[in-house]
């Protein structure tokens, strides 16, 4: 099982696939090192679980962007973000163990 870090909308949706997907590449490339995982779960609230992204060396300023405009727009989407962030480190630990 894969999780899926999708923008809301379904227009919005397959308007913006290449560059979600392009995004999402980039969180799992962060996200697949235990390092980057530990220092990510060590954070409490989400405003801090959105800035690690935003604020990583792997993110440039243009998928900083891309992040804002795709999940960032409204507090539900920074939660679903976060929320499938941490469906995403569950699932990276699964297939280690």
């Amino acid at each position: 099982m894969s999780t899926k870090i999708t923008p809301s909308g379904s227009e919005e949706a397959s308007r913006n696939h290449s560059e979600s997907s392009f995004l999402i590449d980039k969180v799992k490339y962060i996200l697949e090192s235990p390092t980057q995982r530990t220092a990510y779960k060590r954070l409490k609230n989400e405003e801090d679980k959105i800035d690690f992204f935003l604020n990583h060396f792997i993110i440039n300023d243009y998928t900083a962007r891309q992040l804002k405009n795709l999940y960032l727009n409204d507090p539900q989407q920074k939660t679903q973000f976060v929320e499938a962030v941490d469906n995403l480190i569950r699932e990276l630990e699964e297939e280690n163990i």
